[in-house]
């Protein structure tokens, strides 16, 4: 985790989470919003969990270009795994479970992008649940105990909505990094604040998020975000909200 941020206790949600249970209770979807970090065309990228784990323990993960497969695939992969992490508990979440009060998208205007154009690249649709624990052997300086990762293969725009506006949620982060605009298959710009995902984001029904997490160190994306807290050796910067 990066200086700046104190790690927060495990919650009761989290901590008393098995492999034999996950499957027996009620999905804890306002949990899992709560408090959490939004990463719209995420791919299998962990360095949120790298650099705020333990001050959040929530993470949500979005991308319509990686299927289950790939999914399962990189989560077994010793290189580019969670280090120090090993899968605790799974299993899958219906959609019925996400948005339990229904949904209704809120569409693009002109100038925010087809949503149509590159529906042929997008996998089969999936939500899959993972909690990780910290393997015995790397202490708390590591990471935090737990945390919890929801990986959807949707867009990132109506999966915002359909989580966080439907439920009446926040998300406490949002990172935006390669979104990959135009060549690298995302219909918009999420980058932009005069497109759909900044409008959903900013001026919806849920409060902003507290941080905003992008690849740039000279300025965040989004005009909102004015304080810098926290630089990776990796060109991540974290950004505060400003009041």
């Amino acid at each position: 985790m990066l200086d700046g941020f104190v790690p927060n206790p495990i919650p009761d949600w989290l901590a008393t989470i098995t492999a034999e249970n996950i499957d027996e209770r009620p999905f804890p979807l306002h949990d899992i919003l709560r408090d959490s970090l939004y990463y719209p065309s995420s791919g299998f990228d962990g360095r949120p969990v790298q650099y705020l784990g333990g001050y959040i323990v929530s993470f949500i993960h979005v991308d319509y270009g990686r299927s289950r497969t790939e999914l399962d695939e990189q989560l077994a992969s010793e290189d580019v795994r969670f280090k120090g992490y090993e899968i605790l508990a799974t299993r899958e979440v219906t959609q019925r479970e996400l948005t339990p009060n229904g949904w209704i998208p809120t569409p693009p205007r002109p100038g925010d992008g087809n949503p149509a154009r590159y529906r042929d690249a997008m996998k089969t649709p999936y939500c899959a649940w993972f909690v990780f624990e910290r393997i015995a052997g790397f202490g708390e300086d590591h990471g935090p105990t737990r945390f919890s990762l929801l990986h959807l293969c949707a867009d990132g725009v109506a999966a915002f909505q359909a989580l966080y506006h439907s439920n009446q949620a926040s998300p406490k982060a949002i990172a935006i990094i390669a979104p990959g605009t135009g060549f690298g298959l995302n219909w918009t710009d999420y980058r932009d604040p005069h497109q759909i995902l900044h409008r959903s984001v900013m001026e919806g029904p849920s409060q902003p998020p507290e941080l905003f997490m992008n690849d740039s160190k000279t300025a965040a994306y989004w005009p909102q975000y004015t304080s810098k807290v926290a630089e990776a050796v990796s060109g991540i910067t974290i950004w505060r909200r400003s009041p």
